[in-house]
């Protein structure tokens, strides 16, 4: 299990990366880093995101679809806006009931203080989509230590939190983004994106429960 839990922990990285604007190079790198995945995405093609996950390396290993300007003016026309089209948010509040944003915001950052994260100055908002797949990619990482040195109450632990917190977010805000995207843009590189992104996170769901109960049973016997 430490090898899904370390493709994990990169799909989850990169998609991430992929999200935040696309500025100052930050997507030069990008087809060197779709070869590098692809080659170690074995592990993934018999899970249900498979299909998605390697149709998005695919793509990438060729490099972004245009010149980062391209990119850039794509991001701007969907998640910054302009006269013509509303901006599509990118964190959690933008679906949610603005009179529980501060409920939100504080269930978030509770998750990253459980485990010892605090969130810089100057950085992407808590609930902001790149910052709660960068900590799904931060437990994921936990979660492949602990197999590795086999602690298995630490992985439990570590499962638990993985599964709470994309019940609790990303899975309730992830298909609201994705209808929202597709909409503006079906076939663009962002809709493709987002919509591994869900896949992935849906997969996740389903499999962290499993995981759970097995793990459950198996630390009580021992």
């Amino acid at each position: 299990m430490t090898s899904v839990a370390t493709l994990r922990q990169e799909a989850y990285r990169f998609l991430a990366l992929l999200l935040h604007y696309p500025g100052g190079g930050r997507l030069d790198p990008i087809s060197d880093i779709a070869r590098y995945l692809r080659k170690r995405s074995a592990a993934s093609s018999k899970f249900a995101f498979h299909t998605p996950w390697d149709g998005l390396l695919r793509r990438l290993e060729s490099g972004c679809p245009g010149t980062e300007r391209d990119i850039q003016a794509s991001y701007s026309r969907l998640f910054i806006g302009n006269a013509v089209q509303k901006a599509i948010p990118l964190s959690e509040c933008g679906y949610t009931d603005p009179m529980t944003s501060g409920l939100v915001l504080a269930e978030v950052e509770g998750g990253y203080g459980a485990v010892g994260l605090r969130l810089g100055p100057g950085g992407a908002a808590p609930d902001h989509i790149t910052t709660e797949l960068e900590f799904i990619s931060f437990l994921c990482g936990k979660e492949a230590e602990a197999w590795r040195s086999g602690d298995m109450g630490q992985v439990l632990d570590l499962l638990r939190r993985q599964k709470a917190f994309l019940e609790a977010h990303l899975f309730r805000w992830l298909p609201l983004l994705e209808s929202a995207v597709t909409r503006r843009e079906k076939d663009g590189f962002y809709a493709e994106v987002i919509r591994t992104s869900w896949a992935l996170v849906a997969h996740d769901v389903d499999m962290l429960g499993f995981l759970v109960s097995r793990l459950r049973e198996a630390v009580k016997v021992h």
